[in-house]
């Protein structure tokens, strides 16, 4: 097991305190293996993780192909070597785990890039452990055809259930066209809105900010899928779920600014029904989607079991039975944890954590726009 291939891959490192070869700033490459990594020669490191504040690098994480080295403020450095075959897992609150234990807990660089860093680490060993397995395999098949003085013929390639696709493919994909043309009227200012006047004029502002909140975080979404050959995510289950989603984030937002319940209940029908109608069957399906992704803990990772199992089904649900689906996909394996990181592995962990980043910006604009145009409820 090895990490020499982490930077043939396509992946963008834009991440603060983040560094990679050949970009590693010389002065924080010195700090870092004087630290705690006085064995390393400095044309061996691929990526550093500067968690000092001042940016010194004495504290951090360093990551060569054959190990990684990492040292926490007031700690003694640490050393994992991948020729033991380690467990490398990702933690809570930029945490890297180790064979089930706490190996580096960043404190001054942000989770989302830990999370990263550990699963492209992840990734780069698992491969490496199926090259080697597959190179066994092969050097024991060599030595049987050999021994048996007999040329085998090989076999033919049937497709097994962990070749099939894991999401299947719906064709229909009207909805975001809808979008798509409505964005060229609602996404350009408009005179009438200048020109109104009263309460009424304060919603249509705030009714346009949350169709472009929709749909620029919904394009953005579309793109990854389509980045990650996922086009079984661009259709319109996939775009109902996302509507759901984002009308569940927009209500968690409003909750944490402390709207007032019914100023929150009005807003969310009213813009909700600006590009959805009330007549149409999937709206209370929206709803009640939506309220489940305010009250969820993980709603990215809740977005993506349910995107897994909408489109497994081929209808927009307000529920689905997770655990179900996640045994009859997988049923020799471990079931709904197998389910969870089989989806996430698709999307990927980082072009996922640039979709929360694009969702948390657009929220926060569109809560501001809520908080800086009041509507009284009673005049409306």
């Amino acid at each position: 097991m090895n990490c020499n291939e982490i930077l043939s891959k396509d992946w963008d490192w834009g991440y603060k305190k983040v560094y990679v070869k050949p970009n590693i700033p010389m002065k924080k490459l010195n700090g870092a293996l004087g630290s705690y990594a006085k064995s390393v020669a400095p044309e061996d490191v691929l990526v550093l993780i500067d968690d000092t504040v001042f940016g010194g690098a004495k504290e951090g994480l360093v990551l060569t192909g054959e190990a990684m080295y990492c040292k926490e403020l007031a700690s003694t450095p640490r050393i994992v070597r991948f020729s033991d075959n380690p467990e490398v897992m990702r933690g809570k609150n930029s945490t890297i785990m180790v064979n089930g234990s706490s190996f580096f807990k960043a404190t001054a660089v942000a989770h989302t890039a830990i999370l990263t860093f550990s699963s492209r680490v992840m990734s780069c060993l698992a491969e490496t452990s199926e090259v080697r397995l597959n190179d066994r395999e092969n050097e024991a098949s060599d030595t049987n055809n050999i021994k048996d003085n007999n040329v085998q013929v090989p076999e033919q390639h049937t497709t097994k259930d962990a070749d099939k696709p894991f999401l299947n493919f719906l064709t229909s994909d009207t909805l975001f066209d809808g979008f798509s043309k409505m964005s060229k009227i609602n996404l350009v200012g408009s005179v009438a809105d200048i020109l109104k006047s009263g309460p009424s004029a304060n919603v249509d502002i705030v009714e346009k900010q949350f169709f472009k909140y929709i749909y620029e975080n919904m394009k953005s979404f579309r793109e990854i899928a389509e980045s990650r050959n996922l086009h079984a995510l661009n259709n319109d289950i996939a775009s109902l779920e996302l509507l759901s989603f984002l009308m569940g984030k927009f209500i968690a937002d409003m909750l944490a600014n402390k709207i007032k319940p019914d100023y929150i209940d009005f807003l969310s029908n009213r813009c909700l029904a600006s590009i959805f109608p009330h007549n149409n069957k999937s709206y209370s399906t929206i709803i009640e989607g939506a309220l489940a992704y305010c009250q969820s803990e993980k709603p990215f990772m809740l977005l993506l079991v349910r995107l897994g199992c909408s489109n497994l089904e081929k209808q927009f649900k307000a529920e689905y039975n997770y655990r179900d689906y996640a045994y009859s996909i997988f049923p020799n394996e471990q079931g709904f944890g197998e389910f969870l990181e089989k989806i996430e592995t698709q999307l990927g962990n980082q072009p996922l954590s640039i979709f929360a980043q694009s969702v948390e910006s657009q929220s926060t604009i569109m809560i501001k726009k809520v908080l800086s145009h009041p509507v009284n409820v009673g005049n409306t």
